[in-house]
């Protein structure tokens, strides 16, 4: 291996595996869909009137009243037969083919599984095994929620620039489908889907530039799976939903604060300005976060992509499924610099910094 003072760690490929069957807005009965439209979002006037870009969250999150889809018009759902591991594996083999390499020259596995096959199994376990990567290749799963991506490149960053590990492969998954009650008002802006990512030792032109991380606990009890008033262990069907309403309209205009945090802190580390940034790839937890966001933030040379519309909310899916869709589409040049912003429930947020160097797609 090379000296680790050398090692530069960069992301190589991006694979994608999206279930072929698609839910478009029809499949829920009129009633129901009436029913979400006599919904209120209450928001904080006070809150709301403050002005800036915490008066253009809440505006945006009170004029998604006017859509009872919240925005959302398609979504990918995984077949019942199927598990999150299936899809996984699909994504990892897809990553592989596109850098060109064999699950033999994998020597680290992430994982990140929004929804496991089990609770207190890791999904790598079988994703490692279906794969036939080696026993010395060591398997590790992060539990991050919408954050998944940004804490496994973490953990793949540290391993290769320290010498420790040459090839990861990691892999992000979501299948929300089967943990959402049908006639939730939110089910709608949830989808099924899997990708993956090959992180190898690069140049400095093509590599991860840096990584900032934060924590605010403060909105912990916003969004759960668990059995509503009680734990996921206690009886009756587990379901994600709000624990606290208030929390949950807390975390969203949180989120400029955060994003600020997060993006400057990044930008900083890597010795970069605003107006160099050429691509944005930012979490999708409903179709105006993106623009907004990128608004507060100030980078307005930067390109974009969305997704939501047409596969929903898709947790730590979302920031490479966003990157996949750019480079499939031949927005992202190698050497381009690429700032993600993404934060999950809890909450746990981050932004990387990134400079692109994936091989173009083979199909």
């Amino acid at each position: 291996m090379n000296n680790a003072s050398q090692c530069h760690a960069g992301l190589r490929s991006v694979g994608v595996c999206l279930p072929p069957a698609i839910r478009e807005n029809d499949w829920w009965p009129l009633e129901t869909v009436r029913r979400w439209a006599d919904r209120a979002i209450p928001i904080d006037t006070e809150q709301a009137q403050q002005g800036g870009d915490l008066d253009a969250y809440a505006r945006a999150l009170m004029e998604a009243r006017n859509d009872p889809f919240g925005g959302s018009v398609r979504r990918h759902i995984l077949d019942a037969d199927l598990a999150a591991s299936d899809i996984e594996v699909r994504a990892c083999r897809d990553a592989l083919t596109r850098a060109n390499l064999t699950p033999g020259d994998v020597d680290l596995l992430v994982g990140s599984s929004g929804v496991p096959d089990y609770l207190t199994v890791p999904n790598v376990a079988t994703v490692h095994e279906q794969l036939g990567l080696r026993r010395r290749c060591p398997s590790l799963s992060v539990d991050a929620a919408c954050n998944g991506f940004a804490m496994s490149l973490e953990v793949a960053r540290n391993r290769i620039t320290t010498g420790q590990s040459r090839c990861a492969l990691l892999f992000q998954s979501s299948i929300m489908s089967r943990i959402m009650p049908p006639d939730a008002p939110y089910t709608p802006w949830f989808g099924d889907g899997a990708t993956a990512v090959v992180v190898t030792e690069g140049s400095p032109q093509t590599s991860i530039a840096a990584i900032e991380h934060g924590t605010d606990g403060s909105t912990y009890h916003a969004m759960v799976a668990g059995v509503p008033g009680g734990r996921w262990y206690d009886e009756g069907r587990v379901v994600w939903h709000a624990e606290q309403t208030d929390l949950a309209r807390k975390m969203f205009l949180d989120t400029p604060a955060q994003a600020a945090e997060a993006v400057t802190g990044a930008l900083e580390r890597a010795g970069w300005g605003r107006e160099q940034v050429a691509f944005f790839a930012c979490h999708q937890p409903t179709p105006w976060f993106r623009s907004v966001t990128q608004a507060h933030l100030g980078l307005d040379k930067a390109a974009a992509v969305d997704t939501f519309a047409d596969a929903g909310n898709l947790s730590s899916v979302n920031i490479p499924l966003v990157l996949a869709k750019a480079d499939r589409a031949g927005m992202l040049r190698t050497g381009d610099r690429v700032v993600t912003f993404g934060g999950g429930s809890g909450v746990t947020y981050a932004s990387v910094a990134l400079q692109w160097g994936a091989d173009p797609p083979t199909a």
